[in-house]
């Protein structure tokens, strides 16, 4: 057994922490030769590859091994012979590798040279290179894929292979729109204009009406196509030579939520939406969680929103087959359910979160928020985000419909469908416009209303109009028929001009909801 001898090198053994088959004999082969040095080797204590070298090394009984493990030793440090081992600061943040990235800094630093098995792929092996370039230092890179030997000792020799910039194209933005249910007309204009931004996108994702699961599945897709090699890259490039500076950036890309970036966004709608989901406990019961079901609709008999309360589940899979029966059973998108999440802290039940479903899913939540009454003394909840508010969406998308179109709004459901003549189609990223002309389903009333509002169906207790959750610009799309309607969409398409004439005379009428009478009237301007 070789040991206790001066080590003539250090040397960092990295690879892909994911890799899964046996190390090539080439790779070992290598190690060797380091051995047979009586070189020190530098290892990690956690991948599929720290574990195979560990192995490796303790058949070779080699003492001359220093393995270095993030923070304190703990039950997922791995370190199978006796060797040394080296504590490192454990990095900040929840992005991928930050908990990990000091880590590497260390290991790099500490190093005479670097020997790396590469797929291709793996960022983390890539920072390794990158770090040990950055020092000055030599890298004798393995390429799995190709079963070869290069050696590395400038960032010119990685630029091969570090890919595209980090961003998403207009492929996966058409995915997330299908997915999110846009219309035919809605997703072509989007497309068309490249009316949606990557903050946006994340947003309608936020907004759509699909489960919570479909919702972490779309940003974790979008997430994924970041190339975390080519910023630290271009990272280092900016300052080879300066490790201290390239540190810092590197911890900066490596710790999202400390940037204002569509990575920063993308990583806190996932983080909210997973906790949320999780909140729900799928999986079984929970003695310090409550789940209390209602049944909610907007009753078109009387033009009401209506909640009547269904009892408490103590798991969730009790609670999706209930609903996914009933809805079975009665064969209707009308009506939605909400589902309150109470849990036990210390002592006290406090509502955490609101949830609302479509198609037997659970798609939106509100995070609640406690505050007390100084007057009452009582304890009320207020949503302090929420996940499903059409609002987000007022100022930041348009449509491609125009004066005189009829288009049929779809708010299911939180509300019936109906159509729509667009009354004025310009400043479209204005909360106002496009404006539409509507009878309330149903009712002999007539409104003119922001489309982008939600603002469609009244509930006659306090005359007060219901804020739809789900926005008309997801499923906003051209129809034919209705007589009055036909005749309206009929003049302001032969006239577009009269369209701000209209919507001056219909604000400056009482009462605010007319008549048709009223409405063929006011279309009589000249």
């Amino acid at each position: 057994m070789l040991g206790g001898m001066c080590a003539a090198m250090k040397i960092l053994i990295s690879g892909p922490g994911n890799y899964r088959n046996c190390i090539p004999e080439a790779f070992l082969y290598k190690i060797d030769e380091y051995i047979r040095q009586e070189d020190e080797l530098l290892v990690c204590d956690r991948n599929e590859v720290d574990k195979q070298v560990q192995q490796y090394l303790y058949n070779q009984m080699y003492d001359n091994v220093t393995v270095y493990i993030s923070g304190r030793k703990g039950p997922y440090s791995y370190n199978i012979g006796p060797w040394r081992e080296e504590y490192c600061p454990i990095g900040t943040g929840s992005g991928k590798y930050a908990y990990y990235i000091e880590q590497y800094f260390v290991m790099a630093e500490d190093a005479d040279i670097g020997i790396i098995m590469w797929d291709g792929e793996c960022e983390g092996a890539f920072i390794n290179m990158i770090n040990l370039i950055n020092l000055g230092k030599t890298v004798h890179l393995y390429w799995v894929k190709e079963q070869r030997w290069e050696i590395v000792n400038s960032l010119e020799g990685l630029k091969d292979y570090i890919g595209e910039c980090s961003e998403w194209n207009s492929s996966d933005t058409e995915m997330i729109l299908t997915k999110c249910g846009f219309s035919t007309e809605m997703k072509e204009h989007v497309m068309s204009g490249n009316a949606v931004n990557n903050f946006l996108l994340v947003d309608i994702i936020c907004m759509a009406p699909v489960s919570l699961l479909d919702k972490l599945e779309m940003i974790q897709y979008l997430e994924n196509t970041r190339n975390i090699k080519y910023e630290v890259y271009k990272a280092a490039l900016r300052y080879n030579g300066d490790f201290h500076s390239l540190k810092k950036e590197i911890r900066r890309i490596l710790k999202p939520e400390a940037e204002s970036s569509i990575w920063n966004y993308l990583h806190n709608a996932y983080n909210d939406i997973n906790s949320a989901a999780m909140a729900l406990g799928f999986g079984g019961a929970c003695d310090e969680r409550y789940l209390y079901l209602y049944s909610e609709w907007y009753d078109m008999d009387v033009f009401v929103e209506k909640s009547s309360g269904v009892g408490m589940f103590m798991n969730m899979e009790d609670v999706i087959n209930y609903i996914r029966n009933e809805e079975q059973f009665y064969d209707s998108e009308e009506g939605w359910y909400r589902i309150e999440v109470w849990v036990n802290i210390e002592g006290d039940l406090s509502l955490k979160y609101n949830f609302y479903t479509y198609g037997g899913e659970v798609c939106w939540f509100e995070k609640m928020r406690p505050y007390n009454d100084e007057d009452t003394g009582n304890t009320y909840y207020r949503r302090s985000k929420s996940y499903y508010d059409s609002k987000c969406l007022l100022d930041r998308i348009t449509t491609p419909f125009k004066t005189g179109d009829m288009i049929c709004i779809d708010c299911r459901p939180f509300g019936p469908p109906f159509h729509a003549v667009i009354l004025e189609d310009y400043h479209q990223y204005d909360s106002c416009f496009p404006n539409v002309l509507f009878n309330f389903p149903n009712t002999f009333e007539w409104s003119i209303e922001p489309l982008k509002s939600g603002r469609f169906f009244r509930c006659m207790e306090g005359g007060r109009v219901i804020w739809c959750p789900l926005s008309a610009l997801f499923r906003a799309r051209l129809v034919e028929g209705d007589t009055e309607l036909a005749e309206f969409s009929k003049k302001l398409s032969e006239n577009p001009e009269l369209a701000t004439a209209i919507w001056e005379k219909w604000n400056h009428t009482s009462p605010d909801y007319k008549t048709v009478e009223m409405a063929r009237e006011i279309f009589d301007i000249k």
